[in-house]
């Protein structure tokens, strides 16, 4: 099975092009896999062109795509929503049956009675819009304040940025050290890769904070990030 999250990946952003979404589901094709297409963020895009999901290109019932209501209607919200080819349907319902019997029947009424009365695509516009306003205020935040030997990236949606810092600086002991003490968190690489091999990056996130917040929060990060690279710079 290959699981992906083409639309503003979790931890760093990026978006799967166009031409990569077909390749894969060439190569799932050719070594008979299913392919898992996890798009809980796909809705939450501020500019740029929306591309088809890697669903559409599937040519012989193998791609699964997953949607959750929690990024786009609610963060609680344990709901979510998949698109599969009868037969692997099937064996899917089989599964979630044995596993917890069944989803909460109360919260898919809730939502369905919301869904029914509610304008959706408005509530998403100004989600998109409140989300967009959050990543512009973090970015501009770090462009003034980060310090010069660490990167951020621009994502076009979704909920993530990723922080990039020198070779050698293990961002999971900076987290522990310098972050916390300065009541600052991010989730470090380390923790976001198979290998553990993304030692000097950490995943931001914009979502949670209140915009009041942000400015505080990144002046506090880029002090400690400083304080981490003039340690990197002594050894």
């Amino acid at each position: 099975m290959i699981y992906t999250v083409p639309d503003f990946q979790n931890p760093t952003g990026a978006v799967m092009s166009l031409e990569k979404r077909r390749a894969l589901v060439r190569l799932a094709n050719q070594f008979d896999v299913l392919i898992l297409e996890d798009g809980p963020y796909r809705f939450l895009r501020y500019e740029g062109t929306t591309l088809p999901p890697v669903k559409v290109f599937d040519t012989e019932g193998r791609v699964v795509f997953l949607g959750s209501m929690s990024k786009i209607l609610s963060p609680s919200l344990r709901l979510g929503w998949l698109i599969a080819d009868p037969e692997i349907m099937a064996g899917i319902e089989a599964l979630k049956g044995a596993a917890d019997v069944e989803s909460s029947a109360l919260i898919q009424r809730a939502v369905s009675q919301y869904l029914s009365r509610v304008d959706f695509p408005a509530h998403l516009a100004q989600l998109r819009k409140t989300y967009r306003q959050k990543r512009d205020v973090m970015l501009d935040a770090l462009h003034c304040h980060l310090p010069a030997d660490f990167t951020i990236t621009d994502p076009q949606g979704g909920f993530f940025l990723w922080l990039q810092g020198p070779k050698g600086l293990d961002m999971t002991a900076l987290q522990r050290e310098v972050l916390l003490p300065a009541h600052v968190s991010v989730v470090a690489g380390r923790n976001l890769s198979p290998a553990h091999s993304m030692v000097s990056g950490a995943r931001l996130t914009f979502a949670a904070p209140a915009i009041g917040d942000i400015e505080p929060g990144v002046q506090r990060l880029a002090a400690a990030l400083s304080q981490g690279a003039r340690q990197v710079q002594a050894r």
